[in-house]
């Protein structure tokens, strides 16, 4: 019986450590396969366009393909420059208003508007200032919209250096601290918070974002604004890098 009794602990004591290695072959597989992180600040919009969608997703009702979203481009160009960005986008003719020449174009869920301020008396290449919006109902998909963020990148690459651009979101929370948990997941420490009736706006600074903006001596990319509303229950949300850009509300189509 005790010759038995010992046979069993050493058969036990083999399972024990065959069921240790085992664990430990688990978790080198898994350390060595995961997919490392990128703690490079993102450079261009589309790699922006990446990391906002990834950290939005798991935190917007229906994900962040049921967002909003925009981009915008200010920057200066001759007018040349500007005519072929607007037939790149196959934009129709400009017409003039009071502020300079405009163009628009709805293409499924997106719209694309071109302003830029050439007057009568201005010089055929000289730097005129121009804005380029391009404004997305839900639905959209992330490559559909890294396409678009890439599609204006290229022709707009030789103006870096007169050009920047901004991002945002809008659309329902998923839950209650929805900003909170997007600015964890960003990496993001924060800067300035303001609050009024049922309405918040944070800024917030992450080395993850290579654009950033000042507020005061504050250095921001990241803000992310919310709102209760009362008949409905739901908390809607606004974000932007590295501000938002108009008002906080979903636009009406």
């Amino acid at each position: 019986m005790a010759q038995s009794s010992n046979r069993t602990k050493k058969w036990r004591s083999v399972w024990v450590a065959l069921v240790i290695l085992m664990v430990c072959a688990i978790w080198l597989v898994r350390q060595e396969t995961a997919a490392p992180v990128d703690s490079r600040p993102t450079e261009t919009l589309a790699q922006t366009v990446d990391s906002l969608w990834g950290w939005t997703d798991p935190w917007l009702q229906g994900g962040a393909q049921s967002a909003e979203w925009s981009m915008r481009w200010d920057g200066r160009a001759g007018v040349s420059e500007i005519k072929a960005l607007a037939q790149r986008l196959e934009l129709p003719p400009m017409s003039g208003t009071t502020e300079g020449l405009v163009t628009r174009r709805q293409q499924g869920s997106a719209s694309w508007t071109l302003w830029h301020a050439e007057t009568e008396n201005s010089e055929p290449e000289a730097p005129q200032a121009f804005v380029l919006v391009l404004e997305t109902k839900s639905g959209l998909s992330r490559q559909e919209l890294l396409k678009q963020a890439r599609f204006v990148e290229e022709p707009l690459e030789r103006l870096r250096e007169e050009e920047t651009w901004s991002l945002s979101f809008r659309g329902t929370a998923q839950v209650e601290d929805a900003a909170e948990r997007i600015a964890e997941a960003a990496g993001a420490s924060l800067q300035e918070r303001y609050e009024d009736n049922g309405s918040s706006s944070s800024t917030y600074y992450t080395d993850r974002l290579g654009r950033s903006a000042f507020s005061g001596e504050a250095q921001i990319n990241l803000q992310l604004a919310t709102h209760y509303d009362r008949l409905t229950g739901s908390h809607t949300i606004a974000g932007g890098i590295p501000l938002i850009t108009g008002d906080y509300s979903p636009r009406s189509r």
